[in-house]
């Protein structure tokens, strides 16, 4: 995948973390 896709990703987990520790 390109580094688009790649950075996508991450940026979805880490906003994922931030929401689920603070909701």
């Amino acid at each position: 995948a390109p580094p688009a896709a790649r950075r996508a990703l991450l940026q979805r987990r880490v906003d994922r973390r931030s929401r689920a520790v603070r909701p």
